[in-house]
């Protein structure tokens, strides 16, 4: 997490994703056509990548990051790295994974599973962050410009395309990574495109392995949890191979968990 979250930060002060062989990196500018930018009236404005193809992945992996910092440290020593991951995330301008993890820290503070310490940190890290480059978060948020406006087209045309695929595959799916390769781009939901490919009975059955590992006094759920609203919005956890064995991993941690306290008693 502390990785990806300074690499986010180098990459917005240099506006420059410098490439690497050893992690997968590609080169990445403001200037070039199809990098994820924030337009503004005063330019083009890079979006970290950190470590990962796309800053929305980046950001997924920051919002566990966060939660396994609060779930195993509450040591008041720790504040300053979790403000260093909040400022990351938060430089990664990404909308779904900021909303997640709102709402993780509204769940977790309800199940008191963090201090006031930890939450004022991370709130006033993002108050600040929204305060000092509030020109880009309005160009985020409020969908003015012509990349804001693409992206939400694209999602409804993804959503019209599942739409004209369910009548005739709802059964069995159009295949396994078959959306991408039709429709150019996956549909952002992981319960949408697995019904997609697979069918309804294969989304049915991967919810119902993953939900019945949960154990809600065990950390795995609430990263599980994470997994599935970020999933809810974004096709990643679904799509890329390293993220899918990540989600494999919390699941088998979760069982591990569940059944390790069921041969205690």
């Amino acid at each position: 997490g502390l990785a990806q979250a300074s690499a986010a930060m180098i990459q917005f002060i240099t506006q420059h994703v410098a490439s690497s062989t050893w992690l997968g990196m590609a080169a990445q500018s403001p200037e070039t056509s199809g990098v994820a930018v924030v337009v503004t009236t005063t330019g083009r404005w890079l979006r970290s990548y950190a470590l990962m193809p796309h800053p929305n992945v980046a950001a997924g992996l920051m919002v566990l990051g966060l939660i396994a910092l609060m779930l195993l440290k509450k040591n008041n020593w720790w504040l300053p790295l979790m403000s260093v991951l909040t400022f990351g995330l938060f430089l990664t301008f990404s909308r779904s994974a900021v909303i997640v993890w709102c709402l993780m820290l509204i769940v977790l503070t309800i199940m008191r599973k963090v201090s006031l310490s930890q939450v004022l940190t991370t709130v006033a890290t993002l108050a600040v962050s929204i305060a000092v480059y509030w020109p880009l978060v309005s160009s985020r948020t409020l969908n003015e410009q012509y990349i804001e406006q693409l992206s939400i087209t694209e999602r409804q045309d993804q959503l019209q395309n599942f739409q004209d695929l369910l009548p005739r595959y709802w059964p069995q799916g159009i295949g396994l990574g078959q959306f991408a390769l039709d429709y150019d781009q996956p549909i952002h939901n992981v319960p949408l495109l697995i019904i997609a490919e697979l069918g309804i009975f294969a989304v049915i059955i991967w919810y119902w392995f993953m939900f019945r590992s949960v154990k809600l006094s065990h950390p795995s759920a609430y990263f599980l949890l994470a997994i599935f609203l970020l999933g809810l919005l974004d096709h990643y956890w679904w799509t890329l191979p390293s993220l899918l064995l990540l989600w494999m991993f919390v699941v088998g941690w979760g069982y591990q968990g569940k059944y390790h306290s069921i041969n205690q008693k």
